[in-house]
């Protein structure tokens, strides 16, 4: 049996490193290229969420103090934020939590202001965040003058609709 012919042609190209590097130097730039596509991709993809958790972080900073702040005098105007700033299903349940509540303030004369000191975002997708709200919330009665300060932490699940921020949910932790 004898060995294969071997052409001088295809004895150049095997032995020729040039050859070789040209190889090598087009893997490593296909690799590259998609490295830059999968991290393009990654930061196009977050940088939608990441301004969806600042624009919804905002707006729960404001509704959180329109929660926790109340005044007997104006307490209808106080929860009326609901009626636009929040989804359908929400405000439903916030016009009910809020019905006895009603009665209380107007009854000891009872105000409420709130302040958010610290909120952390954390977006699921564009149009869904979720919020964690360290809001101080002082409480005055009326009669007295007596000062109760009450520190809370609230996760304000927001929804995007037709562009703007809503309350979705709001749990106490």
């Amino acid at each position: 049996m004898s060995a294969p012919e071997v052409r001088p042609a295809q004895l150049r190209l095997q032995r020729d490193p040039r050859r070789r590097l040209v190889q090598v130097l087009a893997v490593l730039l296909g690799i590259a290229l998609l490295l830059v596509a999968v991290l393009t991709w990654r930061l196009v993809g977050t940088g939608g969420q990441e301004a969806a958790e600042r624009e919804a972080s905002k707006v729960a900073r404001q509704r959180a103090v329109q929660i926790t702040t109340y005044t007997p005098s104006t307490y209808e105007r106080d929860v009326a934020w609901a009626e636009a700033g929040a989804t359908p299903a929400f405000a439903e349940e916030y016009a009910r939590a809020n019905a006895p509540l009603k009665k209380v303030v107007t009854k000891v004369k009872a105000s409420a202001q709130g302040d958010v000191v610290a909120a952390s975002a954390s977006a699921r997708d564009d149009d869904h965040v979720t919020v964690l709200l360290f809001v101080d919330q002082t409480v005055t009665q009326g009669a007295t003058g007596k000062q109760m300060k009450q520190d809370s932490r609230v996760e304000m699940d927001m929804v995007r609709r037709d562009g703007r921020w809503l309350v979705d949910d709001v749990n106490l932790r």
